[in-house]
């Protein structure tokens, strides 16, 4: 009998990253900035506030990261 199981649920179920990417790139273009051809592998692994952080430091998105997440 499992004493446990462990789930990566980051691509185990589905491969979410290409939606995801899509996502991303809507977001940034919804307060008008180009999204980089770079971008997914720049973010590719990272947690949301991270990712949260760069968008806000490199590429200038002024909103809250509770309205970002929203977009």
């Amino acid at each position: 009998m499992p004493q446990a199981v462990y789930w990566d649920m980051d691509g185990t179920l589905v491969d979410s990253e290409p939606l995801h990417d899509l996502a991303l790139s809507a977001a940034l273009e919804s307060v008008g900035i180009a999204p980089p051809a770079d971008l997914h592998e720049r973010v590719l692994g990272q947690a949301a506030y991270p990712v949260y952080e760069m968008m806000r430091d490199e590429f200038g998105v002024r909103l809250a990261f509770e309205d970002w997440i929203r977009r």
